[in-house]
């Protein structure tokens, strides 16, 4: 789960066809689904973190009018209960939504799905969740609520069609060179509190229907969701999840034992990304790296760098994809090569895999990682002058950038005013802060790992470094 929110409204239609890989911003349709927004009241209501959507005010005080009379009613109680017993929050919502149907008034499980698919942490619960689901849904004329923000839909899905002409979908036929096994939907999930979830249903018959679910977190001066470039890279994620994901389906005996390796040092990282196995993580691995090639190929576009590529191999470290740049490596061959698709090239996807020894690997990460190694002012210092106008970041290597800076102890109060920037340019071992500071003040930096990159390696650094430090009196 990214830092994305999507709003969607969902009317289940299938996204890909054989030949239309080329028209695909005109086949795509981002919408507002009612079962989505339905279940994402219900969780505001019961006052879930994720749920709680603190980024589209119009649209969140125009539900709170609506629905704080039922904020009683037997579904939300028992929404509390389940989450606090079983755990059912995040994707297993959205797992839910999209395994609904909605006929003649009344809420259904799809009767042609296969219902193991559904979110283990509904469990025995499911059956009286669906009945007090439809009591909410009666009792709350939640349609009419739904009806009565057509044009607000309208709206945002218009302006997050507008991100989709940035993209270039031929890359999708040239890459992956085949018609996506799986339909894809795009739904703009409109309470996700800035989460974006992937969802699938699968059907009776072995067919699936897979969805991403994405966030909104800006508004225009009317509040209505707008949607910026850092969509893009989200929904190339998404898409390559049509593709990919039935590549490590399809191979998966010969990539199991290995991954199952990788998976063990690196599973609190993954299982706090809501990968909670080796065959999701392979399915993460194969896609970011391929978001990657998508990068690659279009590096003359204007909202892609190459500095941002060898940002994203760094973060992927991070998240624990410890093999991802010789993924990325080898995926030139595939792409120079005569391969029908990434299925036939999957093979060599196994021998590179297979051939990781782990613990070397995570060695070779942290023993080359670079490390602060000191500042100016020091770690903890009191009494520093005011009228300092320089903060210098010391580092034991090369660096190749910074990608940002985070507050510390004390969120924006302590973050110092920086007027600007650089590092030093013979040696690349100085990060250079231009600062104005305070009087008897006391100062936060945040300096994540995951933002900063050596230039040798490109790994992350090792530890994120905080630096607190008060200034003294006049």
């Amino acid at each position: 789960m990214n830092k994305i929110k999507l709003i969607i409204i969902i009317f289940l239609i299938p996204l890909f066809g054989i030949g239309q890989i080329e028209k695909q911003s005109e086949i795509i349709k981002p919408q507002i689904d009612e079962r989505v927004e339905l279940l994402g009241v219900v969780f505001r209501l019961a006052e879930a973190e994720e749920y709680i959507n603190g980024y589209l005010p119009q649209y969140t005080t125009l539900e709170d009018d609506y629905f704080v009379e039922y904020k009683k009613h037997k579904l939300i109680d028992f929404t509390k209960k389940i989450r606090r017993k079983n755990g059912v929050g995040y994707d297993a919502v959205m797992n839910l939504a999209v395994n609904l149907t909605i006929d003649d008034n009344k809420i259904l499980i799809n009767k042609n799905i296969n219902k193991d698919n559904i979110d283990s942490r509904w469990g025995k619960y499911l059956d009286k969740y669906i009945i007090l689901l439809n009591d909410f849904y009666t009792e709350t004329s939640f349609h009419n609520f739904f009806k009565s923000n057509k044009e607000f839909y309208k709206k945002t899905e218009v302006n997050f069609t507008e991100i989709l002409s940035k993209i270039n979908f031929k890359w999708f036929d040239e890459y992956y060179r085949q018609t996506p096994e799986n339909d894809f939907n795009l739904i703009i999930a409109l309470n996700t509190n800035g989460g974006n979830y992937g969802a699938d249903v699968e059907y009776s018959d072995g067919s699936k229907n897979i969805f991403s679910i994405i966030g909104a977190w800006q508004t225009d001066s009317l509040g209505i969701p707008t949607f910026n470039n850092d969509y893009i890279l989200l929904i190339i994620h998404e898409f390559s999840h049509s593709y990919c994901n039935p590549v490590i389906d399809k191979n998966y005996d010969i990539l199991r034992e290995k991954a199952d390796e990788i998976f063990k040092p690196v599973k609190d990282k993954m299982k706090r990304q809501a990968y909670s196995n080796s065959k999701t993580m392979l399915y993460e691995t194969l896609v970011r790296a391929s978001v990657i090639k998508y990068l690659q190929a279009n590096i003359d576009s204007v909202m892609i760098t190459t500095e941002k590529v060898k940002r994203l191999i760094t973060r992927e470290y991070v998240k624990g994809f410890i093999w991802i740049r010789e993924l990325v490596d080898l995926l030139d061959k595939y792409i120079g090569g005569d391969y029908k698709n990434l299925n036939e090239f999957a093979l060599k996807i196994a021998e590179l895999q297979n051939s990781i020894s782990v613990e070397e690997k995570i060695n070779e990460i942290n023993n080359n990682s670079a490390n602060i190694i000191s500042s100016t002012p020091t770690k903890n210092e009191n009494n520093v002058d005011p009228n300092l106008t320089r903060i210098i970041i010391e580092f034991d290597k090369s660096m190749l950038f910074v990608n940002g800076l985070a507050y510390g102890k004390g969120g924006k109060k302590t973050f110092p005013e920086i007027e600007n920037s650089e590092w030093n340019k013979e040696t690349k071992k100085q990060y250079i802060m231009k600062v104005r500071l305070e009087p008897n003040k006391e100062y936060s930096i945040k300096f994540p790992k995951e933002f900063f990159s050596d230039e040798e390696y490109g790994y992350p650094l090792k530890e994120t470094y905080i630096l607190n430090f008060k200034t003294a009196k006049e």
